[in-house]
């Protein structure tokens, strides 16, 4: 897993690193996060190190704190953020599993493409369209969906804005 790609959006996808949240600048009950992942280093350190390490168990990922609190396993006052069965507790999950890495150079994505894809022939609702899905060019592998089945949220706006035209 990827920090800067994919971990920094499955936070922003659960919305623990919004203003409102652990993102303001003060954060929440003794938990900071930079807003809207700006400063990854400062999330590494504050997952990983801050009180002793509680938030994050690469021995048993299912016991970390943050995992707990997202997941509504341990009294969370911004409530359920993440089911165990998405996409984005399985990032966290995965990274904290692998030893809560860093890479030195971030996977970066060079170019984006926007493809359609096999949807059922109606729309969810009157008068809506399906979006088609995002296909994104890394550095390091020359195609593959996005991470987690999601997009950074920036990533995401871009994506919507350039959809909508707005």
């Amino acid at each position: 897993m990827d920090f800067h790609s994919e971990v920094i959006a499955a936070l922003s996808r659960g919305g623990c690193n919004q203003g409102a949240c652990h993102g303001s600048p003060q954060g929440k009950n003794g938990f900071r996060l930079s807003l809207r992942g700006y400063k990854p280093d400062l999330d590494r350190m504050t997952l990983t190190r801050e009180i002793f390490g509680r938030r994050t168990s690469p021995q048993n990922p299912d016991a970390s704190l943050i995992l707990a609190k997202a997941a509504n396993r341990v009294p969370h006052v911004g409530g359920r953020r993440f089911r165990g069965t998405e996409p984005a507790y399985g990032v966290l999950r995965q990274w904290i599993f692998e030893g809560t890495h860093v890479s030195e150079t971030p996977e970066g994505v060079v170019k984006m493409e926007v493809c359609p894809v096999n949807r059922p022939c109606t729309p969810p609702a009157p008068g809506c369209n399906w979006l088609p899905g995002p296909f994104c060019r890394w550095d390091d592998f020359p195609g593959r969906d996005a991470p987690g089945g999601f997009l950074p949220p920036a990533t995401s706006m871009r994506r919507r804005s350039a959809m909508t035209g707005w």
